[in-house]
C-alpha cells in the first residue's frame, strides 16, 4: 500500500468519526497523525485555491504559502476541539 493511501485511509477513519448532526460525539482521545492532519488540510485548501482561480481570483506566492499554513492550523485547531489527539509521524518518532 502506498504511503499516501495509507495516510488517506487513516484520515477517512478519523473523520469519519467526528460528530455528526445527530449528536453523536468523537470519543475523546482519538488519535490522529499531524501527516494526516497536514494532508488533508493542504487538499481542501488546494481545492479553495483551484475555485477561487476559476473565478478569476490571483493571489501572490506570499499570499498562498501564508494561506496554507494557516488553514492548517485552524483544521488541527479543529480537530483537538472535536477529541482527536494529534500524534506525531512516525517517521519523526523514529528519529527521537
Amino acid at each position: 500500500m502506498r504511503k499516501s493511501s495509507a495516510v488517506a485511509g487513516m484520515l477517512v477513519l478519523a473523520l469519519s468519526t467526528a460528530p455528526s448532526l445527530s449528536g453523536e460525539t468523537t470519543p475523546v482521545g482519538t488519535p490522529i497523525s499531524i501527516e494526516a492532519v497536514r494532508l488533508a488540510s493542504d487538499r481542501v485548501y488546494s481545492d479553495l485555491l483551484r475555485r477561487a482561480y476559476a473565478n478569476g481570483w490571483r493571489y501572490p506566492p506570499e499570499q498562498i504559502k501564508s494561506g496554507f499554513k494557516r488553514h492548517f492550523e485552524e483544521t488541527r485547531l479543529q480537530l483537538i476541539d472535536q477529541g482527536y489527539i494529534i500524534v506525531p509521524d512516525v517517521s519523526e518518532s523514529a528519529s527521537q
